[in-house]
């Protein structure tokens, strides 16, 4: 079966508005991610949009059986319920549902910032897309690459890292690896 892990973003809420996927084949490998600035929106049109743009991409992929992540449990109510009572939502479930024809669609909520690396994977993704606009829009400056991870890794163990492939960076005096889905697994425990 492949999973699917949905996650939206607002800053401020309402405010900018972006969403995050990532898609697994059936043996965890990534096939798949978006990362996509949505608008002016909420934080539950960024999640809904992103079970929406997952179940897109998961039709263009020819997946017939998926497993689709989110926490957020007011979306996995929407659509088991295949309704809402606020119409801008509606809308977008009306669009979603047809997508899911000829398809095995699972729903599970997984508890948001609670370590899952791929629920936090989609959120960077949607963190990602609003913080770029953002930084375009406002002119702020960005410090650090979005493509960098900080190991929060004590001296005792930095040999370890560094023979994984971590590097150390002198300003931050941190070692740091490429955010990349492998990275995110390999370096689990120091993230």
């Amino acid at each position: 079966m492949y999973k699917i892990y949905t996650d939206g973003a607002c800053a401020n809420n309402p405010g900018l508005c972006g969403l995050g996927v990532v898609i697994l084949s059936p043996d965890n490998k990534v096939i798949g991610t978006i990362s996509e600035y949505l608008g002016e929106g909420t934080n539950n049109i960024g999640e809904i949009m992103a079970i929406y743009r997952a179940l897109h991409k998961a039709k263009e992929l020819n997946i017939k059986k998926c497993k689709i992540y989110t926490d957020s449990k007011l979306c996995i109510g929407w659509f088991k319920k295949k309704k809402s009572n606020k119409e801008h939502i509606q809308i977008i479930i009306d669009k979603s549902l047809p997508l899911m024809e000829n398809m095995d669609v699972d729903f599970e909520w997984v508890k948001g910032h609670t370590g899952d690396i791929w629920n936090e994977f989609a959120d960077t993704l949607a963190t990602t897309a609003v913080e770029n606009v953002k930084n375009k829009i406002y002119g702020e400056e960005k410090h650090e690459p979005d493509d960098i991870l900080y190991l929060n890794c004590p001296f005792a163990e930095k040999d370890e890292v560094k023979k994984m492939g971590a590097r150390w960076n002198q300003k931050k005096k941190k070692w740091t690896v490429k955010n990349n889905p492998d990275n995110l697994v390999k370096f689990k425990k120091w993230l």
